[in-house]
């Protein structure tokens, strides 16, 4: 159960970074060889556990390797999220779970932005289902209006390791190339 709760976790933190279209206004045209501007993201997504062959982060623990999920978020809007853990661990020093992984989020009209991520996993101390969790995040471009995309995301949410399912919160900056071209 401790697995699946991180795993969960980890899915949570991926499925942030999804969206389906940015909005423009003076910011989408661009002349040549101009950088993308950076613009303010928030927004929260929730996901649930697939089940599967976890991650064996040692000492016992084990994690999720996929979730999905959907998301909303500003300048990107509703997107399906998919989140894989690739590599966890326990750390000793301060007995939180440690998870790497990438989400891949979809925004309506297909269009895909990659986002690696690295989330810290606190379990309740009473021992109950219900853990905490902190995520970064870093946009790595996509496909359309994504490709080059850059930026990041910081979240914190909480999870249900009894349901396999989380939801987060997230505030953060994201850049696009393709709202840079002109219309």
């Amino acid at each position: 159960m401790k697995s699946l709760f991180a795993l969960l976790l980890l899915a949570f933190a991926m499925a942030g970074c999804a969206g389906d279209s940015m909005v423009g206004s003076d910011d989408s045209t661009d002349v040549a060889g101009k950088a993308p501007k950076l613009v303010p993201i928030e927004g929260a997504m929730t996901f649930t556990g697939i089940p599967g062959p976890p991650i064996d982060c040692g000492y016992g623990q084990l994690f999720l390797a996929e979730y999905s999920g959907e998301a909303d978020f500003d300048h990107l809007g509703h997107s399906g999220v998919a989140i894989a853990a690739d590599q966890c661990g326990v750390n000793l020093t301060n007995g939180t779970l440690e998870v790497w992984g990438t989400t891949t989020l979809t925004a309506a009209n297909g269009d895909v932005v990659n986002a690696p991520w690295f989330m810290v996993v606190t379990r309740d101390p009473s021992g109950g289902p219900v853990g905490t969790y902190t995520v970064d995040i870093d946009f790595a471009g996509g496909t359309g209006r994504f490709d080059g995309a850059g930026g990041w995301m910081d979240g914190q949410g909480t999870f249900d390791q009894s349901t396999q399912q989380g939801g987060a919160s997230f505030v953060g900056m994201i850049s696009s190339v393709g709202s840079l071209k002109q219309k």
